[in-house]
């Protein structure tokens, strides 16, 4: 009989114990579980891109251009026939360096890519590419294929343009110019360039007006190409039965 007590007090000194540090357990639990959010601020966001990028490569494992961040640098993936279609016309092409661009421009968009909402996906996120500030992907003549804007620089000789992707097996690339290029446009370009593209999506896009009147609206059926001038004006560029059409956004 007395071993059989002795047996009952070590097992209810054992579940006394066990319950004690339960509510200990729970305690702890409670008491990081609340968190008073007025004084937790969330740090910063680094945002760091070589300044050597965006990068162009030919790429002829891919049928439509790409442009992705990869360990902090941006690369531009182009298919084989877009590469001889641009090199024909502008051989050496390079798109522009984030290196050469204003620094409060480049603040600015990296700003804007470090904030984007969590729940984008980095490598499909229009806030982190518009950082590319050189270089677009979107569909811009309404085929359901990838295209590219770039503007940059083939020898002394400053482009933007529209590289359209092939739109079936039996046509080719285009290559469709916001301007007629500028040569002798290389020497002009050095450090503040405040000249970037910024992709935009199908749909209503609101237009400047000078006068008091209603702003004109433009209906975009594919995306477009805003081409901003730093703290200055902007104009839409698109394309319109392979013609590139401009729309002036602000001024």
């Amino acid at each position: 009989m007395r071993n059989i007590a002795c047996a009952w007090i070590v097992l209810a000194l054992t579940a006394c114990a066990k319950a004690d540090q339960a509510a200990k357990a729970d305690r702890r639990h409670d008491s990081v579980s609340v968190v008073d959010t007025a004084k937790s601020e969330r740090p910063p966001v680094a945002f760091v891109v070589d300044s050597g990028s965006p990068r162009l490569v030919v790429d002829s494992a891919v049928k439509e251009p790409v442009l992705e961040l990869r360990n902090g640098e941006f690369v531009v993936h182009l298919p084989l026939d877009m590469a001889r279609v641009l090199a024909d016309s502008l051989p050496g092409f390079a798109p522009m360096k984030r290196a050469v661009f204003d620094k409060g421009l480049l603040s600015w968009r990296d700003h804007y890519a470090a904030n984007r909402p969590p729940e984008l996906d980095p490598a499909d996120s229009d806030a982190v590419w518009a950082a590319a500030l050189s270089v677009a992907v979107g569909d811009f003549n309404g085929d359901s294929r990838r295209d590219i804007a770039m503007e940059g620089i083939a020898g002394d000789t400053f482009a933007i343009f529209f590289l359209l992707s092939a739109s079936d097996p039996k046509s080719q690339p285009a290559l469709l110019y916001f301007h007629p290029p500028v040569r002798g446009g290389a020497s002009q370009v050095g450090t503040g360039f405040i000249d970037y593209l910024t992709l935009v999506h199908a749909g209503k896009v609101t237009g400047f007006e000078e006068d008091a009147g209603e702003p004109p609206i433009l209906e975009l059926h594919h995306d477009a190409v805003d081409l901003g001038i730093f703290e200055k004006a902007s104009e839409l560029y698109y394309v319109e039965n392979g013609v590139v059409k401009i729309f002036t956004t602000s001024d």
